[in-house]
């Protein structure tokens, strides 16, 4: 008999499915078998950014949740912090 046994994990909310015995008990881990499991991989989708007015590099990495040097590192024509509004950069979203 299996069952669905909810777990959090790194803020994750996970369903695990277990082996039970017929009472319902949770049936021991065999001896060296392996106890872990992977987490599906997060996909990251690169997209477009336009410059607006009043946009900083700093707030455009802060609105799609990345660091200040990743944002760089996708747009190596960057020079300085001089961007323009109309200015198009790549960013990423999760």
């Amino acid at each position: 008999m299996r069952h669905l046994r909810n777990i959090l994990i790194a803020g994750l909310f996970c369903v695990v499915c277990v082996a039970c015995s017929s009472d319902g008990a949770t049936a021991p881990a065999k001896e060296g078998a392996p106890q872990e499991f992977s987490l599906p991989k997060s996909s990251v989708v690169q997209k477009k950014h336009v410059i607006r007015t009043g946009e900083t590099l700093s707030l455009i990495a802060q609105m799609y949740h990345m660091s200040l040097a990743r944002l760089r590192e996708l747009n190596p024509q960057l020079k300085g912090d001089h961007i323009r509004e109309g200015d198009v950069l790549t960013v990423e979203m999760k």
